[in-house]
This record gives C-alpha cells, sequence and structure tokens, in this order.
C-alpha cells in the first residue's frame, strides 16, 4: 500500500500528538480504537478472499489488522504471500491471477479497484465514518475534562 491508499481525517494527527502529550496512554488507546475498526474490514476481507478461491483463498491468512495510532490500517501480504497483490488486484499476463482491475484506489469508488480487500474497504468506510468520531470525542473526554 502507498499514500494513495490513504482516508485522510483532517487534524487527526495533531489530536494524536496532543494527546501523547497528556498520557501516553491516551495515546496507545488511540492505536486500540483504530485497530477495532480495522477488525471488521480485515474479517470481511477475509472473507470475500476466501469466497473467490485460488490465490486469493490461500491470500486470506495474511489480513490482518493492526493496532496503530496513526491509521486504521489492514495489512496483507507478506514474505509468506509473495501473490497476495496479484490476488487483490489481478494481472495482466499471469494466468493464476484474476483480471487485471488497477491498482488507482479511491475510498469513493464504488467500481474501484481490488477484489477482496479494496472492496471491503470502500464498503465499511461509512461504518467508520459513523463511529469513529465518536469514539474520539470519549478519548478526548478523558483527556480534557473540563
Amino acid at each position: 500500500m502507498d499514500a494513495s491508499d490513504v482516508v485522510a481525517i483532517q487534524g487527526l494527527t495533531q489530536f494524536r500528538k496532543e494527546l501523547n502529550k497528556v498520557s501516553k496512554s491516551l495515546g496507545k488507546e488511540m492505536g486500540q480504537i483504530n485497530k477495532r475498526f480495522a477488525e471488521p474490514i480485515a474479517d470481511d476481507a477475509r472473507s470475500r478472499a476466501r469466497a473467490r478461491g485460488g490465490s486469493a483463498a490461500k491470500t486470506a491468512k495474511s489480513i490482518k489488522a493492526t493496532a496503530q495510532q496513526a491509521a486504521v490500517r489492514v495489512a496483507l501480504g507478506g514474505p509468506r504471500y509473495p501473490f497476495a497483490w496479484g490476488a487483490e488486484f489481478g494481472a495482466k499476463q499471469y494466468l493464476q491471477f484474476e483480471p487485471w482491475t488497477g491498482n488507482q484506489w479511491s475510498p469513493f469508488d464504488a467500481s474501484g479497484v481490488g477484489y477482496f480487500l479494496h472492496p471491503a474497504i470502500r464498503d465499511r468506510t461509512s461504518d467508520i465514518d459513523d463511529h469513529y468520531l465518536d469514539d474520539l470525542v470519549k478519548i478526548t473526554e478523558t483527556a480534557f475534562p473540563d
């Protein structure tokens, strides 16, 4: 994944820095909130990958939610899964993969790229939008009770 695979929330970086100034445990809590939002995306992506069969199903085990203070993140692939991105995006010349879907991702493009991870992200972005702010408010109230 690269910078184009990010849904940015304005002010989140500064908010996170301010939380860490108040308490390192609040920063860690931010990471746990991010992981909690990543887990349903990862579960959905794993399910979609298994349902596709072939290299996508083999890739399913590599899809994991990770705890990071800076982002809601789902990891895909790794050294044991060199075929993961081919399974996700397809390929133009390798027949073990489905047809190439492109790799120019946008969270708001319903007909966009990917076979399992990126569709799961697109379908679950509204879940994050609906509840993420609520969790940030709870942390803020803990950090700044006045």
